[in-house]
């Protein structure tokens, strides 16, 4: 349900620090696109709302009526929303927040954005974005990386000084804000760069040959290493020698120090093909992989055959990259993930979308027809604690989940047909709709929301502040009424940015 571009030969970044020259925005007040701006002459906008809540019976906030049933306070309330972009598409892909509740917001686009502090435009392919907002929604920087040949940002994450990595894939040269430019050395490299919190370049890296690699997850644990995860063909270094893939798509997980030096790196590979899309590390400092695979796999325990077209996998592996454990789901069908998270105590939240049947450890469970979401919480040695099914004969899929300061879950993805998370069915109005739903520890819920129309509307990414707050990203195309005033696409696809309170 997620993209990886395709990408061209060449690749020119202009990503400076945090000043005002070509590439980069910077503000400290307001301005175009802040929390109480009105929609500008590039199509960026934001929406704050008098009276946000939602009233009993009143679908106020795009909230079904029947998700509510403790009425004002036991559904999210809307706090501001913002959408990006002209007629070209743009793409919210990523989301991250520091100690103080600020968000950082990253993607791809071609065509003009205006983040806030003035006009990104890209110069032909799709180009990088990343900015920084404060709590309030007021734009404080924002950065654009590349030229007429394709560049895509994966993830961002937040160090505990408040410095901001980006992870993806580029071609060609790419500057990322130091003196040399980084040039790859095939189709697809990946790429790392990493920012103080005001915005200022502190170093970037490449890695790659010939052939492809792309970064898709990367977190930053408490001691502030990073760890990173993508996929590659042919040979990846970062640092500590070679690894060369053996099937047509290997995936890796490597770990570095807060400098960008080498700790290891962990090849998860064999003659089928893997695909990763999200990582986490737990209080231990433990890494836990989550994707799908198909053919035959070893991710550390011992060889693995999918039972259909894909089954999903997740690995842990300890502080130091060696294997902990894995798990294997999946039957004849198709069976994938893009979502996972840890809670305080290490236990493992997994999330995403299957046909068929899948059994995580609990009851089977069975699929209403095309694609239903799943989520499961495991313990920390992997065994089952609970799960549940959500869906209908509609498609109904689960892009990320992640766990708030106070150990609630929050899930989000796309729809269309009907789902109910446990407080009343949410209607699908078009393609492809939006939902939200917060559960509690055991899976009971707590709110769920549906967002959208008669055209498609996508969520990628969900993720929550120290405080519970909740930020979405992803992109739209029609109309999207997130609790504010409805925002409306300038073209085919238009990032959007939403805060609802907890």
């Amino acid at each position: 349900m997620r993209r990886r571009l395709g990408l061209g030969l060449a690749l020119f970044v202009a990503l400076t620090g945090c000043d005002d020259s070509e590439g980069t925005t910077a503000s400290t007040t307001t301005g175009t696109g802040g929390a109480g701006g009105a929609a500008t002459t590039l199509a960026s906008s934001t929406s704050t709302g008098s009276d946000p809540r939602p009233h009993p019976g009143k679908n106020a906030a795009g909230l079904n009526a029947g998700s509510c049933p403790g009425g004002p306070g036991t559904c999210a309330l809307h706090v501001w929303s913002k959408r990006f972009g002209d007629a070209s598409p743009q793409y919210g892909e990523t989301l991250a927040t520091d100690a103080d509740g600020n968000v950082l917001f990253a993607g791809y686009f071609q065509g003009n954005m205006d983040l806030g502090g003035g006009t990104l435009a890209s110069p032909g392919g799709f180009d990088v974005f990343l900015a920084k907002y404060d709590p309030s929604g007021r734009h404080l920087w924002s950065k654009r990386a590349g030229d007429s040949s394709d560049q895509a940002c994966a993830t961002v994450a937040v160090g505990g000084d408040g410095s901001v990595l980006i992870t993806g894939h580029m071609a060609g040269n790419a500057n990322f804000g130091g003196e040399q430019p980084l040039t790859s050395a095939g189709s697809s490299d990946v790429f790392l760069a990493k920012y103080d919190a005001s915005g200022a370049f502190l170093w970037n890296k490449r890695f790659g040959d010939g052939l492809g690699q792309w970064g898709s997850g990367l977190a930053v644990d408490l001691d502030d290493n990073i760890v990173l995860e993508g996929g590659f063909t042919g040979d990846l270094d970062f640092g500590g020698g070679a690894i060369s893939s053996i099937g047509p798509n290997d995936a890796f997980v490597a770990k570095l120090d807060a400098d960008g030096e080498h700790l290891w790196t962990r090849q998860l590979g064999g003659t089928g093909s893997a695909t990763t899309y999200n990582l986490v590390t737990d209080p231990s400092g433990a890494v836990l992989v989550v994707g799908w695979f198909s053919g035959t796999m070893d991710f550390g325990g011992g060889a693995r055959t999918s039972a259909g077209n894909t089954d999903v996998f997740i690995v842990k592996l300890d502080a130091d990259g060696q294997y902990l454990w894995d798990q294997q789901y999946g039957d004849a069908n198709a069976q994938e993930s893009e979502g996972i998270a840890v809670d305080g105590d290490g236990n493992v939240l997994l999330a995403g979308y299957f046909r068929g049947t899948i059994d995580l450890g609990g009851e089977v469970l069975t699929s209403a027809g095309d694609y239903d979401v799943y989520i499961a919480k495991l313990d920390p040695d992997g065994n089952h604690l609970w799960s549940f099914r959500f869906g209908d004969d509609g498609m109904q899929a689960a892009s990320r989940i992640v766990v708030d300061a106070f150990g609630d879950v929050l899930l989000t993805g796309h729809m269309t047909g009907s789902i109910d998370f446990g407080g009343g069915s949410l209607v699908g109005a078009g393609s492809l709709d939006i939902f939200v739903a917060k559960l509690d520890a055991e899976g009971g819920h707590i709110w769920s929301a549906i967002f959208g129309e008669a055209e498609n509307q996508t969520a990628q990414t969900i993720t929550t502040d120290p405080y519970g707050n909740v930020f979405l990203t992803g992109y739209i195309q029609g109309t999207a009424d997130f609790g504010g005033d409805p925002l409306m696409s300038a073209g085919s696809s238009d990032a959007f940015l939403v805060k609802l309170g907890p």
